[in-house]
């Protein structure tokens, strides 16, 4: 889950000259938070609270094996803990700034991030090396990493209106999407981004923050000379996609709403909108079986959605302050969460 955190400021006195949603406004402070390793379960079993190097943490990813859990967080550093038995299983250390997004390959081989350092890293997990390392294009801030189904390319959206796809071996760029309409409106800048591939590697689904004035959602073909077709837009700020495993459906937020949508991936109508919680929802996750769809917000709960309804079917309520990004493992028997004060929290869906 990438991160607003931008320093550049024509950016900044856009937001500050037409304001932000009040959900957003409102201080963590306010909000009734339990002390570490006191975390609550509600309605499911907690099975882990992990901590690890950073003081608050922003991206959460599970290997698609299930074997390793990554977070990462505001001082750069990468900790892995092992599924098994939640025990450490090493960290990953370069960044110079936060780390806003994680991606697993998809052989588990490798683990992608980006970070306000400007910086895309790869890493082998066997050995808890660097593979390579790589600026986009006048980059300042890395938002959202994300790697093909092959695994042989990443798509990587930073502060500008692009993403690049490029070979994570090297860094070099195979194909820019220019996110239409983007520069026009906001000055070439954005604050956010929700990238996803389709499962049978056939194109991505790109949205775009741009804080100041929108965004939208655009759908892209494998195929370059086939132009991209809007989903939805242009006022709609994404700041998470997810593509269920059928590849039909998209769920998405936005920043500074409380809301989740989920969108067809051809026409691009909306199915449902789903409204429960009271603060942004920061990040949002697709079950294995599509069948629900969960959000974490800054209101500190992680909602499990219905997705054939589109109706809440169960809440955590874990009193521990903003949830920042939100993963299933593969089999969808457990859920993890990262909190802002840094913590990973883990449920058991089954019961135990």
């Amino acid at each position: 889950m990438s991160r607003p955190r931008s320093f550049v400021l024509l950016p900044l006195i856009a937001f500050l000259l037409v304001g932000w949603n009040t959900s957003s406004a409102k201080s963590s402070a306010g909000l009734d938070r339990l002390p570490v390793g006191e975390a609550q379960s509600t309605g499911y079993p907690l099975l882990a609270e992990l901590h690890g190097q950073n003081a608050s943490l922003l991206a959460l990813a599970i290997s698609p094996d299930g074997a390793l859990l990554a977070a990462s967080g505001d001082k750069g550093a990468i900790d892995l803990w092992t599924v098994a038995d939640w025990q450490p299983a090493g960290s990953l250390t370069g960044h110079t700034a936060g780390v806003n997004t994680l991606a697993f390959s998809p052989d588990g081989a490798r683990l992608a991030s980006g970070s306000d350092d400007a910086t895309v890293r790869v890493w082998d997990l066997s050995t808890l090396t660097e593979l390579s390392r790589f600026k986009p294009t006048m980059a300042t801030n890395v938002y959202r990493v994300a790697f093909s189904p092959s695994g042989t390319e990443l798509a990587v959206g930073a502060q500008l209106c692009v993403v690049q796809l490029v070979n994570p071996g090297n860094g070099i760029l195979r194909r820019t999407l220019d996110q239409p309409g983007c520069g026009a409106t906001s000055l070439g800048w954005v604050w956010a981004w929700g990238i996803d591939y389709f499962p049978d590697g056939d194109g991505l689904i790109t949205g775009d923050g741009r804080g100041c004035c929108g965004g939208a959602l655009f759908r892209w073909a494998e195929d370059r000379f086939i132009e991209p077709e809007l989903l939805a837009g242009y006022g709609l700020p994404v700041n998470d996609v997810d593509v269920d495993g059928s590849g039909t459906r998209v769920a998405l937020s936005a920043l500074g709403e409380p809301a989740v949508w989920i969108r067809d991936t051809v026409s691009g109508d909306l199915i449902h909108e789903m409204i429960g919680h009271v603060f942004r929802v920061n990040a949002v996750a697709y079950s294995p079986d599509g069948k629900l769809v969960a959000s974490v917000s800054r209101d500190g709960t992680l909602v499990l959605w219905d997705t054939e309804t589109g109706t809440e079917a169960s809440r955590i309520s874990p009193r521990v302050g903003p949830l920042t990004d939100v993963a299933f493992t593969p089999d969808g028997r457990l859920i993890a969460a990262t909190t802002e004060d840094g913590r990973v929290l883990v449920w058991d869906l089954s019961g135990g």
